[in-house]
């Protein structure tokens, strides 16, 4: 249904097919002869294109593209509102010797009487012109509502297209042909930071998962909408019986902040949703759960209470314009305590259970036939996808054998693999398994898994197509502190820092222990820099570490200046990870990089995985210190900035055109 219109003088005098229909964001390019076409006439073009976001849907997509002199330009039906049949004068068009063509120029309308060179304006003084102003019995004739453009486009009489404004479709861009999904989260927002969704670059991703929807119990039979109904947040997960009586219900997290109704400085959720608008091929999903909000899910997944819960979640994502469920679920049989002291309102998980093999199983085979139930009532496809830990304790008991086919994709949570909580230093997310690695002491329980051994583990034993996978990048560090050359040497000289253990007690109660100072930590401590701070270190600049949410817990290493020229930067290459290491302060980062991050997204292409899960866009680099008051001074004024991983990752995954030849040719057959 793409068509490529031709106009001379603003009138319609051809349509074309398209000849070329691009793989999976949608574009059209036909290449015409002006010659054909008189030299005295104006020529434009407009283009219509039709295509989906993805195969599986059918929800389709017409945008209007107008081509001015060579530059293409977004247009937009007119959607039944009517307009003038005749254009705007224009400056640029010489309308030469021929007769009788009429224009709108300074709220009258005029005919053309005579040779009129570029410029020769119509005069409303009564001045002689090659114009002839209508009468008045001609102009009430014409019944003019008022609105008029540069080139009259159309197929009839008042079906006309207008300039659209560049604020309502954008992301028109480069295919992907691997996917990049990656987090929003809606306390990126709070404290020191002001990040939210009109900052990310929504043209060079393909998921944006909203972080995170509660899971929690339902009081009300409402989605929250009042912001000092915290009822959800101050129920004790440890105090609810095993399969309450309560039914569950997924939840906006914050509505208070999230929504502009409610009196929010930042909506959050309004500028998601507009993003969303947009970008329309950029797909919009709901992650329920997360790290502090999974105590409930084994509650939702009970039998006689699962049906409640799964139709609460097609209600959610229909009334919030989603168009698929991420299941974060932190994590199935793992029995976790609140840690209250990182996060007043972590629920943890007191009462997990190994049954919950079995509860996410069912789980995800609901929710799957669900999503095709509405997506067969709606018309669209609806997508079912979770985030899971890619330890190798945690898949043993994941059932994944039995639930990945209700899946479009799986995302491996490949870092966190190491951090303070290990008593040596080691990478948190690593592509492969470096030989120097003192196993027995790293990795006593054979528990951590390179993305590498990983991917071959999990297809190998569960039969996971390789091409349903993705697998994480972080966008920040965790670290040690108390890091000092033992006396036996390095484990590598190549690589000092590395594999080395703590000389500091793990923190308890609040302590700061072993982590190295962190600008986003809070309570506990984690070492967490996002990238920005970690390419500051690496420059040679200092970086101030304070507690950014005044309201949350105090950072145990606020006050610490982080001296930059005291760091080396240091990429291991047998694990394709770099690492951050201040021999004068014992103090050791491990993150991810544009190098380590190019050679990743190489990797997924080379083995056909699906992609590359990010956490996450808040923490990514785009050239602001977003924990400043100069962020937070800028934020009203503050739009789409270009992000430093993110772009690497887009410039491996866009399509090539080779590439896209292929599928084109494909496609017409």
């Amino acid at each position: 249904d793409s068509r490529l219109a031709v106009y001379l003088d603003g009138q319609l005098s051809e349509i074309l097919d398209t000849n070329y229909i691009a793989a999976n964001r949608g574009s059209a390019k036909n290449v015409v002869s002006t010659s054909k076409f008189p030299s005295n006439k104006d020529l434009k073009f407009v283009y219509k294109v039709t295509y989906t976001r993805d195969e599986k849907t059918n929800d389709k997509v017409t945008v209007y593209y107008k081509s001015t002199t060579g530059k293409i330009e977004i247009a937009t039906p007119d959607g039944g509102v009517k307009y003038c049949n005749h254009p705007e004068w224009n400056p640029e068009i010489e309308y030469g010797s021929a007769t009788g063509k009429v224009v709108f120029y300074q709220g009258f309308h005029f005919r053309h009487s005579g040779w009129a060179s570029k410029g020769d304006s119509p005069k409303t003084n009564g001045d002689w012109s090659p114009w002839t102003m209508l009468s008045a019995a001609e102009e009430a004739a014409i019944n003019c509502p008022g609105n008029h453009m540069m080139d009259s486009a159309g197929t009839a009489p008042n079906a006309h297209l207008e300039p659209m404004d560049l604020a309502q479709v954008k992301g028109l861009g480069t295919p992907m042909e691997k996917m990049h999904i990656t987090y929003t989260p809606e306390w990126g927002k709070w404290g020191g930071r002001k990040y939210t969704p009109k900052i990310s670059p929504w043209n060079k991703i393909s998921h944006m998962q909203y972080a995170f929807v509660d899971v929690i119990p339902d009081y009300t039979g409402n989605f929250f909408t009042d912001k000092d109904d915290i009822s959800h947040l101050t129920k004790s997960a440890a105090d609810a019986p095993n399969g309450t009586s309560l039914n569950i219900s997924p939840n906006i997290f914050d509505p208070g902040a999230a929504f502009s109704a409610y009196g929010g400085t930042n909506p959050f959720m309004t500028e998601y949703n507009e993003m969303c608008r947009q970008y329309p091929y950029v797909k919009p999903i709901a992650s329920l759960g997360g790290w502090s909000r999974s105590a409930f899910f084994r509650d939702a997944a009970q039998p006689g209470k699962i049906d409640y819960f799964v139709q609460r979640c097609i209600d959610f994502i229909r009334e919030y314009n989603m168009v698929g469920i991420d299941i974060d679920w932190e994590f199935p049989c793992s029995r976790r305590d609140a840690d209250l002291i990182d996060n007043k309102n972590d629920l943890g998980t007191p009462r997990a259970q190994d049954d919950e093999e079995f509860l996410f199983t069912n789980l995800m085979q609901a929710l799957r036939k669900a999503l095709d139930k509405a997506g067969e009532e709606d018309g669209k496809y609806y997508f079912l996808s979770c985030a899971i830990v890619s330890g190798k304790t945690h898949i043993l008991k994941s059932g994944i054998g039995v639930w990945h086919p209700t899946c479009d994709f799986i995302s491996y949570m490949t870092y966190d693999v190491h951090g303070a909580f290990d008593p040596m230093t080691n990478h948190q997310s690593y592509l492969f398994q470096n030989p120097s690695e003192p196993l027995a002491e790293t990795n006593p329980y054979e528990n951590a898994l390179s993305i590498n051994d990983l991917i071959k583990f999990v297809t190998t034993t569960y039969g996971v197509p390789v091409n349903k996978i993705t697998v994480g990048s972080p966008f920040y560090s965790r670290g040690w502190s108390g890091i000092f050359k033992p006396a036996s040497g390095w484990v590598n000289p190549s690589t000092p820092g590395l594999y080395a253990r703590t000389n500091i007690t793990p923190g308890t109660n609040g302590t700061k222990g072993c982590s190295a100072p962190g600008t986003m930590d809070g309570g506990q401590g984690a070492g967490v820099l996002p990238l920005h701070h970690l390419n500051k270190l690496i420059k040679g600049e200092n970086v101030s570490v304070r507690t950014l949410d005044m309201n949350g817990p105090a950072n145990p290493h606020a006050g610490t200046t982080l001296v930059g020229t005291d760091f080396g930067y240091y990429y291991d290459e047998a694990a394709q990870a770099p690492y951050l290491y201040n021999e004068k302060a014992g103090i050791f980062y491990t993150f991810e990089d544009e190098r380590s991050v190019e050679v990743k997204s190489q990797w997924v292409i080379d083995n056909n995985l699906a992609g590359i899960i990010s956490w996450d866009i808040a923490m990514d680099d785009y050239g602001i210190d977003m924990h400043s008051s100069a962020a937070t001074s800028a934020y009203p004024t503050l739009n789409q900035a270009d992000h430093l991983l993110t772009s690497v990752i887009f410039d491996k995954f866009k399509a090539n055109s080779l590439r896209l030849n292929y599928l084109n040719r494909l496609a017409r057959r």
